[in-house]
């Protein structure tokens, strides 16, 4: 357990850094590419507020479980605190990155069951690629939540309506 999220039994962030490193080491060998995506539950803290931990627990036991029938068995989806995941994918053909977008878009398209209510939900994702937008994984990171910032800031400023 000392690898895994206890709540939705996904790797935690201690196991996604080793994975993350290994993929890097990987794609650096053969001189391939990789993919990492941040994902933030959009209008968690409310679910919380709303319905109670217990509903905002459900909600994150239910996308780690539709993201991990999602996701390619060469692909790690991991939970790094909070309403944050992440995803580590090989990139292995041209259209790959618009499949893993596609891929965790498709989790969200169905209403989540909170016990007390079932909710339709959105996530921010930003991608980064490797090594085309970093051979260091922090700043891997770094940049992939940097995009994921940018889209959970463009979907706020559509919420209220100022796009």
């Amino acid at each position: 357990m000392a690898y895994h999220d206890q709540l939705t039994e996904l790797p935690n962030r201690s196991l996604f850094w080793d994975r993350l490193q290994m993929e890097t080491n990987r794609a650096e060998r053969d001189g391939t590419s990789i993919c990492v995506c941040m994902l933030d539950l959009n209008g968690f803290k409310a679910i919380n507020d709303s319905y109670g931990h217990e509903a905002g627990d459900r909600l994150l036991a239910e996308v780690a479980a539709r993201m991990q029938k999602t996701i390619r068995k060469s692909d790690t989806v991991a939970r790094l605190g909070g309403d944050e995941f992440a995803i580590i994918a090989p990139i292995d053909k041209p259209n790959s990155l618009a499949e893993v977008r596609s891929r965790i878009a498709d989790c969200f398209t169905l209403p989540f069951d909170l016990g007390v209510v079932k909710k339709h939900m959105e996530a921010s994702v930003g991608h980064a690629l490797f090594p085309q937008d970093g051979i260091d994984i922090e700043a891997l990171l770094a940049c992939a939540d940097k995009r994921m910032y940018k889209e959970k800031s463009k979907g706020a400023s559509n919420a209220s309506g100022t796009s």
